[in-house]
């Protein structure tokens, strides 16, 4: 039979040039979607840094048995579905604990959101096959699933699992669904009930469509006189109000309570008071922040969303209904405290536009006057390219979703990418260096290196010096050591809002010297020292097309960085930035004929003999060269050197290196 299709379906393309450009539109949208998994296996062998919302949950899965896992509250102020814990902690003790290997249940998860996508727009708003794939190649390329399928918390299951409720609804409700007439016996009852909090224990959120299902159940019993049914809705209700209970009583509660929780979420919260003045725009601030991962298409997907939904009320689909209820019961939730209205926590929301999206689109018809099959066939193409002309529109702007699987910075958090770092303190950190992880560094430090260690590098005994909230203290105690390490991570100020990073960066480089070691999109790793004799900085520098002349000293300088920490730029956001200075010195060469002082590039910095007559262009590296023109005007005769200074600290002069030497005549 199978054959005989295959077959026949054969023959329609050979016949039917529009059934050919459908399938080939078809094969094209199913290319897009197998390459977006392909980009996200790619995403996972990026080995990218934990977030610290990540790491703090890694913490807690790594580090805990499994009913130490089970027993709330989890460390770091951290909270997560149960079922989700024990799935992804089931993958560790199987896999290992790689960062791959966390996150890998949000790529099922993401999987499973696919899946009932497409069973919803098919089976139950039968859409044609090409805007089922056109739905699922603009899910699968959109920036925020891309992101939150390849991260280690419960988001991209609170969109797989919610969605799920409605498949489940839709398979009870649907004529020869699987499900179809369990409601109507005790044991069906029992086991949808049973289900639904199942489903409930992987996503918190799911409960609210669970409870949406529910509702409208009730309704339709009681509007119907349906005894069965009526008794059949109130007993799984009841079974899932009994898991519902218990999993907050028993799991949830703790974190649900939490003064610091609770303060960290309290402007996430809808207001249903409209008549006071500050409300309205209260709330549509909150939306407008939810609606902003939809990007440049935000408007049109909205508006082809709504009017979808609208279309599928008017038409009376019951999973449609079920979802007006939950979206109600959220905002209700959302205006007690229990959930706050934000992009991440409403995961669900981005794949129900896209679903109603689509929907509306399959319901487009355009029609001509006339009749016959010239109007017909006019209406049929022009339906089809104003169909796919939208569907294309929602489409192109993922056009760079590919670069998720390079690791492109913009597809990065900035401030929270350590992994570089810490690989490079595991080299290169020697016995008797001392590392000071910042408070917020603790979490993946403890992560990549060890939670059972306190040491890191080829230390023969403890060098971590694991920082906290009293910042003095911490200073103090690196202080005490002389120099180390300092490594910062989720600390890039307009990400994090961190202010105490600029105090502890202004106070180490009050209290000695502090030069950048690696800085990956925005995550610094320093070298502290409190004396010249501990510094890592180092330069070699070469002189060319030297004019050396009483009217000028002009040339090329070429600079080597031959230390291990960067060289900053003049005039940059960093202290120490490289400029080059020109100092007269005696007929003797013995040394300078006046003291040090700042000047303008080219130009006489006072009477002391001595000009600022270049500045280095860029950060360099430790082994790159780079090269910029020095000059200074007018200088007169006499003997002179060129030296490096790091800009308010020192001079190369002071830390080993030579000075180049050269008189005027």
């Amino acid at each position: 039979m199978a054959k005989f299709r295959a077959g026949a379906y054969i023959s329609i393309l050979r016949e039917d040039r529009a059934e050919r450009i459908r399938f080939g539109i078809c094969v094209l949208l199913a290319v897009v979607i197998a390459y977006s998994f392909y980009v996200r296996v790619r995403m996972y062998m990026l080995g990218v840094s934990l977030w610290n919302d990540e790491a703090w949950l890694a913490e807690n899965i790594v580090n805990r048995s499994f009913s130490g896992l089970l027993t709330p509250p989890l460390d770091n102020l951290q909270t997560a579905p149960v079922l989700y814990l024990v799935a992804v902690k089931a993958l560790t003790m199987a896999f290992g604990a790689s960062e791959a290997v966390l996150r890998v249940f949000s790529l099922i998860c993401f999987c499973g959101t696919l899946l009932c996508m497409g069973v919803l727009l098919r089976r139950g708003f039968r859409a044609q096959m090409p805007l089922v794939l056109f739905c699922l190649a603009v899910t699968s390329t959109f920036y925020y699933f891309l992101r939150y399928s390849n991260e280690l918390k419960p988001y991209m299951g609170d969109a797989c699992f919610a969605l799920l409720v409605l498949c489940v609804y839709h398979s009870r409700t649907e004529p020869g669904g699987l499900l179809a007439g369990t409601g109507r016996t005790v044991k069906g009852a029992v086991f949808c009930g049973a289900l639904y909090g199942a489903i409930c224990l992987f996503s918190t959120p799911a409960a609210f469509f669970v409870c949406g299902v529910f509702f409208l159940e009730l309704l339709l019993a009681l509007r119907r006189h349906d005894g069965w049914r009526l008794r059949g809705t109130l007993l799984g209700g009841a079974v899932f109000l009994v898991i519902f209970a218990l999993n907050y009583v028993l799991w949830l509660k703790p974190i649900a309570v939490d003064e610091a929780m609770l303060g960290f979420w309290v402007q996430m919260k809808f207001d249903f008071r409209f008549f006071l003045p500050d409300v309205p725009g209260h709330d549509l601030a909150l939306l407008g922040a939810l609606v902003e991962p939809l990007g440049s298409v935000k408007i049109m997907v909205l508006a082809l969303a709504a009017a979808g939904f609208v279309v599928s009320l008017l038409r009376r689909h019951r999973v449609t209904w079920a979802v007006a209820f939950a979206g109600f019961f959220l905002l209700v939730a959302s205006a007690l405290s229990k959930y706050p209205v934000q992009d991440r926590l409403w995961m669900f929301f981005y794949a129900l536009v896209f679903l109603y999206a689509f929907y509306f689109l399959s319901q487009i018809r355009i029609s001509f006057g006339g009749s016959g099959d010239r109007a017909a066939a006019r209406s049929r193409y022009a339906t089809a390219a104003a169909v796919l002309l939208l569907s294309a529109a929602l489409l192109a702007p993922n056009a760079a979703f590919a670069d998720y699987g390079r690791g492109t910075e913009w597809t990065l958090l900035p401030g929270n990418q350590a992994n570089p770092l810490i690989a490079y303190l595991q080299e290169n950190a020697h016995d008797g260096e001392m590392v000071y992880s910042y408070h917020a560094a603790n979490s993946i430090l403890k992560y990549k290196n060890g939670y059972d260690t306190n040491r890191i590098g080829d230390a023969q005994s403890d060098n971590i010096l694991w920082g906290t909230r009293d910042y003095d203290a911490d200073i103090a105690s690196l202080d005490a050591a002389g120099s180390g390490y300092v490594l910062f991570y989720h600390s890039y100020v307009p990400f994090s809002a961190d202010a105490e990073t600029i105090y502890v960066l202004n106070e180490l480089n009050a209290h000695g010297y502090l030069d950048r070691v690696m800085d990956v999109y925005h995550t610094p790793l320093y070298w502290y020292s409190r004396d010249l004799a501990h510094l890592k900085t180092g330069a070699s520098f070469e002189i060319y097309d030297l004019t050396a002349t009483p009217g000028q000293i002009s040339g090329v300088l070429r600079v080597t960085n031959t230390g291990s920490t960067i060289l900053e730029p003049g005039g940059g956001e960093y202290p120490g930035g490289i400029y080059a200075v020109l100092k007269r010195v005696d007929d003797t060469g013995g040394g300078m004929t006046g003291g040090m002082t700042g000047g303008l590039a080219g130009g006489l910095a006072g009477d002391a003999g001595e000009w600022i007559i270049g500045k280095l262009e860029q950060p360099l590296a430790p082994g790159e060269t780079s090269e910029f023109w020095i000059e200074a005007k007018e200088p007169g005769a006499g003997s002179y050197q060129i030296d490096l200074r790091s800009d308010g600290r020192y001079d190369f002069e002071e830390i080993g290196m030579t000075p180049f030497r050269l008189t005027t005549e």
